[in-house]
């Protein structure tokens, strides 16, 4: 408190030392070197992630297997 009765203000923050760098792996070290030495891989990657995961969606088709769906029971030994 200070002479007057008033709280104290409290003293300017410190400077926080700086955050450490995250960890990264070699292996992820090593692919952005190489992939900045190598900018025409990237689309090469873009393709072949695109062949695996980028796949057309049937919504109705979605839609009926959500509907369809039976709620499973928490105690699989327990008949419903």
């Amino acid at each position: 408190m200070t002479a007057n009765g008033n709280i104290a203000p409290l003293p300017l923050a410190q400077k926080k030392p700086a955050m450490p760098k995250p960890y990264e792996s070699e292996f992820t070290l090593f692919m952005r070197e190489w992939l900045a030495q190598h900018p025409e891989e990237r689309e090469v990657r873009r393709i072949g992630l695109a062949l695996w995961w980028d796949k057309p969606q049937n919504v109705q088709a979605r839609r009926a297997y959500d509907a369809a769906r039976v709620p499973v029971s928490p105690y699989y030994d327990t008949a419903r």
